[in-house]
C-alpha cells in the first residue's frame, strides 16, 4: 500500500511540472529553455533455487537392508527410486538429505507433508498381514538430530539444512502379527515446500 502511494505522488508531481512548464512557454513565448533529467537503472539478476545436494548412506538397524540407494533427480528437487527391506520387529531404515539454498532470496518452510504409509499384502492372509504391518510402522521427517521440523524454519542464502527420513517397523509386534507373506509398503513421498521469507531471521 505504501509503495502504491509513492507512485501516485510521483505521477502527480510530474504532471504538475509539465503543466507549469507549458504555462511558462505560453506566457513567455520569447524565452525558451530545455531541461533534461537523465539517468540509468538496472535490475540485478536473481534466482530462486532451493535444492537437494546430497543424500547419506542408509542407516540400518536389525535385519533391515537397502536394495536400491536413493537418487537425486536432475532438477535436484526430488529424491527417489529407492527400495529397502524390513524383516523383523525393530528394523528401521533412515537417510539424511542435505537441502541447500543456492538462490538469491532467503527461504522458509511453508508446508511439510509426511504421508501415512500404505501396505499391500500377498497370499491368502493379505488383508490381515497388511493391516498388522501398517499399524506398527512409523514414518518420520526430522532434523539430523531427530528433532521435529516446524513450518517457518528459515534457510538463508548459501545455507544448508539436513533432514532425516526414517521408516521403522515397531518393536512391539507380537508373533501373531508377523506377516505370513511379503507385504509391500508404498505412499512414502515426503514433501517440503519452501517460499520466500521476510522473517527477521533472514538478516
Amino acid at each position: 500500500m505504501k509503495r502504491g502511494s509513492n507512485q501516485n505522488i510521483k505521477i502527480t508531481i510530474i504532471g504538475t511540472l509539465i503543466v507549469i512548464v507549458t504555462a511558462i512557454a505560453v506566457g513567455y513565448a520569447s524565452f525558451s529553455e530545455s531541461l533534461t533529467i537523465s539517468g540509468s537503472a538496472s535490475v540485478k539478476s536473481s534466482t530462486w533455487s532451493v535444492v537437494f545436494t546430497n543424500i547419506s548412506n542408509a542407516y540400518l538397524n536389525g535385519l533391515a537392508s537397502e536394495i536400491t540407494h536413493p537418487e537425486i533427480d536432475t532438477k535436484q528437487t526430488t529424491v527417489g527410486n529407492y527400495s529397502v527391506r524390513l524383516t523383523a520387529p525393530g528394523d528401521f531404515v533412515g537417510y539424511i538429505v542435505d537441502v541447500e539454498n543456492k538462490g538469491t532470496f532467503c527461504a522458509e518452510i511453508e508446508t511439510i507433508t509426511v504421508p501415512t504409509p500404505t501396505c499391500t499384502g500377498t497370499g491368502n492372509n493379505a488383508a490381515v498381514d497388511a493391516a498388522n504391518v501398517c499399524k506398527h510402522l512409523t514414518y518420520t521427517l526430522t532434523d539430523a538430530s531427530s528433532n521435529p521440523i516446524e513450518t517457518g524454519k528459515v534457510l538463508k542464502t548459501n545455507q544448508t539444512d539436513q533432514f532425516r527420513v526414517l521408516l521403522k517397523y515397531g518393536e512391539e509386534v507380537t508373533a501373531e502379527e508377523l506377516p505370513k507373506a511379503d507385504v509391500t509398503i508404498s505412499n512414502l513421498s515426503v514433501s517440503i515446500t519452501y517460499k520466500q521469507s521476510t522473517s527477521d531471521k533472514c538478516n
